[in-house]
């Protein structure tokens, strides 16, 4: 069957090759051939013949408004190995080589609702990988840390925002301060109860996760992660004019909040539906 890329694969390809070219002091179009060639391809224009009508298009002609995940589960498995730099290792750029070949994605993004869309369709091709086991340096780790939700960061305007676990907004990687300001299409709008629901725990309300439970760590976490990340995405996907909170979902028969909040922890989302009140 033939290889289907994403325009996250695409993207990743670049930073490889622009990493490769700075390291070996090639030309860029050279290092683009060199990384084709370990992709299976003989050329950078062959590879591309592979990649998605959306990436292969005129960048001109672009107007992507929802930006997807998409990988194969042998891609994903492939990226859960150690990154090893290309030639010598450059001391002069910041991050491990994973970092680096991250793609940067908080532009990418339509909307918070998207991103958690994406952050849904990451976490269960990465579990449909038979064995579970990330490489503490492989590049699976280093996206989940920077293109997946961590915490809702409250702001000033009742909203919040979308915020990985470098406390940047969701999709990017940057040791530079970042004004969250700069993002608004990554907020969301959330009330006390959602935001509860989705924690980790009830002390920490907003936190999808904490580190001694990342979702890198084994598959028990990343599924529980996972089941947050569904509750997220069912508040998100409600009508703007009507908020959705946990009192005010109804399942037949009608059941208490206690039990409510077990379904979402379960991710038991087919029990539940919107009052339509």
């Amino acid at each position: 069957m033939a290889i289907i890329f994403s325009d996250v694969d695409i993207k990743r390809f670049r930073l490889r090759a622009k990493h490769l070219s700075r390291s070996s002091k090639i030309s860029h179009t050279e290092a683009l051939d060199a990384v084709a060639h370990e992709e299976g391809f003989s050329n950078w224009a062959l590879l591309m013949k592979s990649a998605s009508p959306t990436e292969a298009a005129p960048v001109s002609t672009l107007r992507r408004e929802y930006f997807r995940f998409v990988r194969t589960t042998e891609g994903m498995h492939q990226a859960m190995r150690k990154v090893r730099a290309q030639g010598p290792y450059d001391y002069t750029q910041r991050g491990s080589p994973a970092e680096r070949a991250t793609a940067q994605l908080a532009n990418d993004f339509a909307d918070g609702a998207n991103a958690v869309d994406f952050a849904v369709d990451f976490m269960e091709c990465l579990l449909s990988v038979p064995q579970f086991r990330i490489h503490p340096e492989s590049l699976v780790k280093a996206e989940m840390r920077s293109w997946l939700p961590y915490f809702v960061s409250p702001q000033n305007d009742d909203a919040q925002l979308l915020v990985n676990r470098h406390y940047k907004p969701v999709g990017l990687r940057t040791p530079e301060w970042v004004e969250y300001a700069a993002y608004p299409h990554l907020k969301v709008a959330l009330n006390s109860e959602q935001r509860l629901t989705i924690a980790h725990k009830p002390s920490a309300v907003g936190f999808l996760y904490a580190d001694a439970i990342a979702p890198w760590q084994s598959r028990q976490n990343a599924e529980l992660y996972l089941v947050r990340l569904r509750a997220l995405q069912q508040f998100l996907r409600a009508s703007p004019r009507r908020k959705v909170s946990l009192s005010s979902l109804t399942s037949t028969p009608p059941r208490s909040l206690e039990q409510i909040r077990e379904a979402f922890a379960q991710g038991r989302f087919a029990e539940l539906k919107p009052d339509q009140a």
